[in-house]
């Protein structure tokens, strides 16, 4: 088989196998896709590192009317899907936990992420097979149909059939033909009609569901990523084929990253900073997107929540979570309003974050690192001179946050040079052992990268 033909016919076949460029409209929830983001703008003087920010602030809203939503949309939905597998075993123990709870305590518990993913379904569905429930017109039948949904599709795009011999190509060509193919169109089409399903929940039930589907979907590319090939082929072979496979998979991968983005701009609004499938999400979409890590403000050394930070702490870490400008502003805000060293970093994380990305969306969106404008760290900067408490953390954050933010070209190398100089400071800070390492570290890194880029 020659080159031409072995990457046509292997790629072409598994991306179509699944939908690929070339299928029809997806179904899963999703957003448009982000505009880039603006080149960030550049450093305006204020009289102060420690100047608030004017906004955005949060807008007074009414919470909007709960859609009615016929639950004959969910019945078609779980009655033609294929290829589900049925709830592992342990669900059985789950269902016998829950039996006695009402429909908005099981939701609840199920929602908050007490119950294995796979299980939701086998545990809600009771209430909404009910023959006396009517259509769902409440946040609580909202979440149960999203919970049902986001059950099954937990459980979609998790075992591939395997081939253990791959050194005959017949063997797997017929292999991809026959199972693998079977396979793959079963679970593409059981993820398109459940997620078709919750695009008209209300965010209650639409995050759950819009969270799980573009996780299935991710799941989806990297199973076929993992396809066989023959053993026969040689590495420069193989390594031209995985290219053509996962540029005819990008639109799959694109569809699954914005319905996660839509599910998590939900939880967002919704104020949801806790939560097992948000976790999974960043994951996931950490591991697909490793140039754009939707969990990198999770390297941040941070204080520990205490009274002291009681009202700027929750708008930070939502703001962490979901790289939402809004939350970092209301957290400054806050913590200027707080006492002790805490509050002071809390303050000067969230002011440095507030020149940020608006969303996660536009973070993955931007055209570079260098336009996420997470080098504003002037409050980081101060604080971490006059010496205290947290001056180490305060160092190390302002290089952490810097070595996120590279620029492009020959100001590459100065800029990396500057976060290294910055994280041994931190590290000669820092009294923390673990955090010490991490600084000195970061400073490697940095320095490696640095002299890469000359």
């Amino acid at each position: 088989m020659t080159t031409r033909v072995a990457i046509g016919f292997y790629a072409t076949f598994l991306v179509a196998a699944c939908g690929g460029a070339d299928a029809p409209s997806p179904k899963t929830p999703v957003s448009p896709a982000p505009a880039p983001a603006a080149a960030a703008s550049a450093p305006v003087a204020t009289p102060s590192a420690w100047t608030l920010p004017e906004g955005p602030r949060d807008a007074e809203k009414t919470p909007p009317a709960v859609p009615a939503y016929k639950l004959e949309t969910w019945k078609s939905a779980i009655g033609k899907v294929k290829g589900v597998p049925a709830p592992a075993a342990e669900c059985k123990d789950w269902q016998k936990r829950t039996a006695s709870e009402n429909d908005e305590a099981t939701a609840k518990k199920a929602a908050a992420g007490d119950v294995p993913p796979g299980c939701a379904d086998a545990i809600v569905d009771r209430f909404l097979l009910d023959p006396k429930r009517g259509d769902a017109t409440d946040e609580t039948s909202h979440r149960l149909v999203g919970l049902s949904l986001a059950g099954r599709l937990a459980r979609t795009a998790a075992s591939a059939p395997v081939m253990k011999d791959a050194s005959d190509k017949e063997k797997v060509k017929k292999f991809i033909q026959g199972p693998l193919r079977t396979w793959m169109m079963e679970q593409a089409t059981a993820i398109d009609t459940l997620s078709a399903a919750g695009t008209t929940l209300a965010p209650a039930g639409r995050a759950i569901v819009a969270t799980e589907a573009g996780m299935a979907d991710l799941r989806l590319v990297d199973k076929i990523r993992s396809a066989p090939t023959p053993s026969t082929w040689d590495k420069e072979l193989k390594a031209v084929y995985e290219a053509a496979l996962d540029e005819a998979l990008e639109p799959r991968k694109t569809r699954g990253r914005d319905a996660a983005l839509v599910g998590l701009s939900d939880f967002a609004a919704l104020g949801v900073a806790t939560d097992a499938r948000v976790d999974r999400a960043r994951a996931l979409l950490s591991k697909m997107y490793g140039g754009r890590r939707v969990d990198a403000l999770d390297g941040l050394f941070l204080p520990k929540e205490s009274p002291a930070i009681a009202r700027s702490w929750p708008r930070f870490e939502l703001g962490r979570k979901y790289w939402r400008k809004v939350d970092f502003v209301e957290a400054a805000h806050a913590a200027a309003k707080e006492e002790g060293d805490d509050a002071r970093l809390v303050l000067a994380l969230s002011l440095a974050l507030a020149h940020g990305p608006n969303s996660v969306k536009d973070m993955m969106a931007a055209p570079s690192p260098a336009t996420l404008g997470l080098d504003r760290t002037d409050a980081l900067d101060d604080l971490a001179a006059k010496g205290g408490l947290n001056a180490g953390d305060a160092a190390y954050d302002a290089a952490y946050l810097r070595s996120l933010a590279v620029p492009d070209g020959a100001a590459a190398s100065a800029h990396l040079t500057d976060v290294a100089s910055r994280a041994h400071k931190a590290a000669a800070l820092l009294t923390d052992p673990a955090k010490k390492k991490a600084a000195e570290q970061l400073a490697t890194d940095t320095e490696a990268a640095a002299k890469a880029t000359k």
